[in-house]
């Protein structure tokens, strides 16, 4: 594709706030990464230059009044629970391999009840306060994303029984990890997990 055509394939495209006014430059990353940068016109009036990538992504859906906006109807903008809500919002946009690899490459994002405007407050009207310095935000289910029902406040320790490692059990009709199970039925996790890759029953293994 010639550059004309590359230069002017976006303009007029819009994303989120942005409309896409015209090409800019190239820009060049130390890694030799090459992005283009183009000039962006936001609903609030202002313009800015950003990479089309953060434009497209959605790590960018403003000049920046969006998140001012956020931060001033809340309140809560140093709140714990505004941070957790934060860095949600980042992992899943992420351009990052290593973070993308986890989250967005597998479809995990967040839903459009809990992204922009009044997006914060819908989260915390669902989940609720934090309940200490300790929790952050975790996944129910691994493989679905942060959305109503799937979402809760979990310690470390918690989290790391809810990983897509690990092996699911039944214990009173509700599904868990089995190191929760075992913790719960004060069971040798290694001699269990050795019985159930065995061929054992669940309930053998779990109960004998």
């Amino acid at each position: 594709m010639a550059k004309s055509s590359i230069a002017s394939k976006y303009i007029g495209d819009k994303y989120g706030r942005l409309t896409c006014l015209a090409f800019v430059r190239v820009d060049v990353a130390p890694s030799g990464f090459r992005c283009r940068v183009f000039r962006f016109r936001c609903d609030c009036g202002n313009t800015v230059d950003l990479s089309i990538y953060k434009a497209r992504s959605g790590n960018s859906q403003s000049c920046g009044c969006l998140r001012r906006e956020m931060m001033t109807r809340h309140g809560q903008s140093n709140s714990d629970e505004y941070t957790s809500w934060e860095h949600m919002i980042q992992r899943g946009r992420s351009a990052d391999p290593e973070v993308a690899k986890n989250y967005a490459d597998r479809g995990i994002v967040v839903c459009n009840e809990w992204k922009g405007v009044g997006g914060f407050q819908s989260f915390v009207d669902c989940i609720g306060p934090k309940p200490s310095p300790k929790h952050t935000v975790e996944r129910i289910d691994n493989d679905k994303g942060y959305e109503p029902g799937n979402v809760k406040w979990a310690t470390k320790q918690e989290q790391q029984f809810n990983t897509r490692r690990n092996r699911y059990v039944t214990v009173a009709g509700k599904r868990m990890c089995l190191a929760e199970a075992c913790r719960l039925l004060d069971l040798n996790y290694y001699r269990t997990l050795y019985r159930i890759r065995s061929g054992w029953p669940e309930e053998e293994a779990l109960y004998t």
